[in-house]
């Protein structure tokens, strides 16, 4: 926010401790009723750096006009609110999940990926779906409104995990796994599962991602506590699908380092007020801010 910000100088002063100081918790918000009415909005897309005092010099001919493009869109954050560059996003994520692989690693939740399936099925392939799978998808309708085909619903579909799963170990295992670590096959790092409850003997998993059902014993590892245990195959014990089995197909893992990317990108689109009622909007601020 712009030094020495217009905004901040409408803040009543009050006194605190034996000195005048700003009352910042006063909090303002732009009516929902006016959001509605008022159709001058306009959308905005922020570019990689460009900082909402730059869009404020630009677009109100005053850099102190910061203030109105936070409160229009309900900026609390300077900040994190606001869409970070890149440098500073892989910082972020550094800092909150100690290292960009352990982010990449760990799972959010699974989600539809219908926006990367653009396959279309035929009438009588899609009759022939059984279970819930019809669900993922939505017709395709042609001339004389007859449906021609069907694509993959644009429909929100998220689990929190994909399927819990138990694992017996031939031997006590070297170290202790631990609650909510990511473990990997030894032989491919890239099959990854997480970790919900473990001892010497066996482990329970979610968040399973390839293949940890086998006809032969196998080796894991820990991400962090670094305890290996070998598998009993014949143990394999799945205690659920939370994703119904032949469902799995219509989602893809959803890692936290994904969902964090996609919340900042999500933060560069933007509203502007038009700059006619810039000066409205400063009159009433500072008549709700020197109410009471």
């Amino acid at each position: 926010m712009a030094q020495n910000s217009e905004y901040f100088r409408k803040f009543p002063t009050i006194e605190y401790d034996g000195t005048l100081v700003k009352n910042l918790l006063r909090r303002v918000d732009i009516r929902t009723d006016i959001r509605s009415l008022l159709t001058e909005f306009y959308a905005y897309t922020m570019s990689d750096g460009e900082k909402i005092e730059h869009i404020a010099h630009d677009y109100y001919d005053d850099i102190d006009m910061d203030w109105l493009i936070y409160l229009t869109n309900d900026v609390i954050d300077p900040y994190y609110d606001i869409v970070i560059k890149e440098e500073l996003f892989e910082d972020f994520i550094v800092k909150k999940y100690q290292s960009k692989r352990r982010a990449l690693r760990k799972t959010k939740s699974y989600v539809n990926n219908y926006e990367s399936d653009v396959s279309t099925l035929s009438s009588s392939a899609y009759e022939a779906l059984t279970g819930d799978r019809k669900k993922y998808w939505e017709p395709v309708y042609g001339v004389n409104n007859r449906i021609i085909s069907y694509t993959r619903s644009n429909e929100d579909f998220t689990a929190s995990t994909n399927m819990i799963v138990n694992l017996d170990f031939t031997s006590p295992s070297t170290g202790n796994f631990q609650v909510g670590e990511v473990i990997s096959l030894s032989s491919n790092t890239n099959a990854t599962a997480e970790v919900t409850w473990a001892n010497t003997t066996s482990i329970t998993i979610q968040h399973v991602n390839g293949t940890f059902e086998t006809n032969t014993n196998y080796n894991i590892i820990g991400d962090e506590s670094a305890a290996t245990a070998t598998v009993n195959y014949d143990s394999y014990n799945k205690i659920t699908d939370v994703i119904p089995s032949n469902e799995q197909v219509y989602f893809s893992r959803l890692s936290f380092y994904d969902y964090e990317n996609e919340l900042n990108e999500s933060k560069r689109s933007i509203y502007l007020i038009s700059s006619l009622y810039k000066r409205m909007f400063s009159t009433q601020l500072d008549k709700i801010m020197n109410e009471g």
